[in-house]
């Protein structure tokens, strides 16, 4: 084997030195590796300094990781040693290195924390606010509030500055002239917004942004307020999905659920919910009618029960075709079933049960297409088909009411942005048929609106921006009774600057027109009880509205804070003129009346405690109206108060109380008197925030409220009536079931493992 006594004796010498490798006098010598990596990224840290340490403190060895964070080293080992793994930019990480039999020791994957968490939450927070100001608009950052873990966007938009829900609407400073946009896109109608953020988890948004003067385009239709929810770009693509359910004490129940779908170029989301809770009135209503001298004339006891439920469905779609243009498609359906059942006694007389029922179904189908051209002029263009039908009757007796509704519409705009302009040009047209149906014979009318409008805003400096606006709106009303065409000029103008770093000033001024309905022109009856009766008025103008508005957004205390002052003028206002009958109370309207209101709107968030958080959002105003051609008149304080008290930290559970107050209306007869609600909820996220359960108590407080209301003067009475409150529980559940396609991936492949495993050979 071998060819010379030489080879045999270097290769008998290697043999016998192999076991003894391991061992240099009695030390055990160790082969180290690992790697180092952030605990929050999972990437590898570079240039980490890994040093370990005998008993004594003395240093044994040396190394630095590398770029993709691992390390190897070879040590003599006779006892344990501490190894320290440390980074300029991470907390130190030491571990105990205790002596074995093998010759090799892997110490894997060792996570580094980055020093910022040494860092108390006051210095992180003060870096970047969860609420930031710009020149007209504020903007809420989701991902940096962590207790937006486990809850519906419906609760996380009412963290929202400005933003509060009142009842099933979503309102913007007491006011529901508003739009709520998905990436830039409106979605659905205003009566479906609070469902359609109930139906998502509002860890599927990064940011809010609430735009406090919106570009022309939408001033014209006399929107105030845009809400625009930012969808988080860091989610992986995939299919997302989640579902939610309700029962009520009152026997209601609601569920629903939503799919997200983000592929390379399309994006889809579609909710659905089913509300069968409503809202409850069950109780006593005592109505009391007096004359002006306070002397009594009669009463009218009303005892009611009410059940609302809707149903929604909407899909949202957008498609890139480039990344210069794309195209979106919107489907939403909401249904609102509403039934009401009134047992009346005038007096000793008891007219036996009334059963209202109301019907009401909304169809929105949308689409448009967006391009970037040169220079980045923005074209879009629009097109919109919505139904809106609606039956009221009442059961026992002959009268019935209904209408269906078709509106068209077309919109383009063309947007030129400058290094300091921004041109919008922009034109709208609408078209409207509405068919009427009930006991009282009422013809349906068409309506023909066309728009022509355009605004330039220019930026003095980086913190001035002035805008203006104006707007040409023709209508045309026909019906079998009467031909009507109106034309009005509208013009807006706004001035916003940012004072100091964190706090935006802005002057506005617009004029909206609104024009008389059917309601308002041709008879019909209302939707409340049998004996109210209207009777319209074909003459009607429209209103010209004229608003003023100083407002105020920034940090008071270093907490979210705004103020605004605005002022209201219509010249020609449309009111009611009320007279009691033997067959109940005759409506009829006029447009002889002046409106004025001078009023302010308030906001404040401040924590009261590191636990304790208290919420004020209000509007407040002074109402006047004055008939033109008597001596009516009536002026009053108008109110809408939303009071929210949070407390997180029991037992992981967030708890908050709501107050809702409001005074209803006035009007020149008189002044509908204060309303107010409230509820007490109790909220807790589980299983990695992706199950969390509500419990909300509704009228915790239970108390009678007073509505007063003076009728025409001509009829020389009042009335005043007592309502009595409901309290019920509802209890929630919701779950995220993530991204349900990489699941699906990850089942597929496991079953081809399988399948491949069951194909070997043994």
């Amino acid at each position: 084997m071998f060819k010379d006594k030489f080879t045999f004796l270097i290769f008998f010498i290697l043999i016998r030195c192999i076991p003894a490798m391991g061992q240099v006098n009695g030390e055990h010598i160790f082969c180290v590796t690992g790697i180092a990596v952030d605990s929050l990224t999972g990437k590898g840290i570079e240039d980490a300094s890994i040093a370990v340490y005998d008993q004594q403190g003395r240093k044994m060895k040396n190394d630095i990781s590398r770029e993709s964070g691992r390390f190897k080293f070879y040590i003599r080992l006779v006892s344990s040693c501490r190894m320290e793994v440390v980074h300029l930019s991470y907390q130190k990480k030491t571990i105990i290195i205790n002596p074995t039999d093998a010759d090799s020791l892997t110490l894997g994957r060792l996570l580094l924390l980055p020093r910022m968490h040494e860092l108390k939450e006051v210095a992180i927070s003060a870096k970047k606010n969860v609420v930031s100001y710009g020149l007209n608009k504020i903007t809420y950052s989701v991902a940096l509030d962590s207790s937006n873990k486990g809850i519906s966007a419906l609760d996380m938009i009412q963290k929202v500055p400005l933003i509060e829900v009142a009842g099933n609407q979503l309102v913007a400073s007491g006011r529901s002239n508003l739009k709520l946009f998905l990436d830039g896109k409106e979605v659905g109608s205003s009566s479906s917004y609070v469902a359609f953020l109930k139906s998502l988890p509002a860890g599927s948004f990064s940011k809010v942004e609430v735009n406090t003067s919106p570009d022309i385009r939408y001033q014209q239709e006399g929107v105030t307020t845009i809400i625009n929810l930012t969808s988080d770009k860091k989610l992986p693509k995939g299919i997302f999905a989640g579902l939610n359910t309700g029962i009520s004490s009152r026997l209601g129940y609601t569920y629903g659920g939503f799919v997200m779908s983000r592929l390379d170029k399309l994006y889809i989301v579609a909710t659905l919910n089913r509300d069968n809770s409503g809202q409850f009135v069950d109780g006593e209503s005592i109505q009391q009618i007096y004359n002006l001298d306070n002397s009594f004339i009669s009463s009218l006891t009303t005892s009611s029960r009410q059940r609302n439920s809707s149903l929604l469905t909407d899909i949202n779609a957008t498609y890139n075709i480039s990344p210069a243009s794309s195209v979106r498609v919107n489907f939403s359906r909401f249904g609102l079933n509403s039934d009401s059942e009134f047992i009346q006694a005038r007096g000793n007389v008891t007219s036996g049960d009334l059963v209202f029922k109301n019907l009401q179904s909304f169809y929105n189908l949308e689409g448009d297409y967006e391009r970037v051209g040169r220079n980045k002029h923005i074209f879009s263009l629009a097109l919109k088909l919505a139904n809106d039908s609606q039956q009221q009757s009442f059961e026992r007796t002959d009268r019935y009411a209904g209408s269906t509704g078709n509106e068209y519409t077309v919109q383009a705009d063309y947007i030129i942005p400058k290094e300091k302009w921004k041109i919008d040009l922009g034109t709208k047209l609408i078209r409207r048929n509405i068919d009427r149906s009930g006991t009282v014979p009422i013809a349906g009318y068409s309506q023909d609106i066309f728009r022509l409008y355009g605004s330039a805003a220019y930026d003095i400096t980086k913190k001035h921006r002035i805008t203006l606006g104006l707007i040409s709106d023709a209508a045309a009303f026909e019906n079998v009774v009467s031909s009507n065409k109106y034309y009005n000029l509208l013009f807006q103008g706004n001035y916003s600057f940012l004072a100091g770093k964190s706090t935006n000033i802005s002057f506005s001024f617009n004029q909206q027109v609104k024009r008389p309905g059917l309601k308002y022109i041709a008879p019909a009856i209302l939707v409340s009880l049998p004996q109210n009766i209207l009777v319209g008025n074909q003459e009607l103008s429209p209103e010209m509205i004229y608003n003023y508005k100083t407002m105020v957004n920034g940090l008071l205390l270093k907490k979210p804070a705004s103020a605004s002052i605005y002022f209201t003028h219509i010249p020609a206002s449309i009111i009611e003129e009320k007279m009691l009958t033997n067959e109940g109370v005759l409506t009829t309207y006029s447009n002889r009346a002046t409106f004025y209101q001078l009023g302010t709107s308030v906001f404040y968030s401040y924590p009261i405690t590191k636990k304790i958080s208290l919420r004020l959002n209000g509007d407040i105003g002074l109402q006047q109206w004055k008939s033109q051609d008597n001596d009516l008149s009536n002026r009053g304080l108008i109110y809408k108060i939303f009071t929210t008290l949070t407390y997180n930290g029991f037992i992981g559970c967030n708890t908050q109380l709501r107050f809702f107050n409001y005074s209803r209306v006035i009007t020149p007869q008189g002044y509908y008197g204060a309303y107010y609600d409230s509820q007490l909820s109790v909220s807790r996220a589980f299983f990695h925030e992706r199950f969390s359960c509500k419990a909300t108590l509704y009228q915790p407080f239970l108390g009678k409220q007073q509505v007063k209301s003076i009728f025409d003067t001509s009829s020389g009475s009042y009335s005043a009536a007592n309502i009595t409150q409901v309290r019920y529980l509802n209890l929630s559940l919701s779950y995220e079931l993530g991204n349900v396609s990489k699941a699906m991936s990850n089942r597929s492949q496991k079953g081809k493992r399988a399948e491949n495993d069951d194909l070997k050979i043994p």
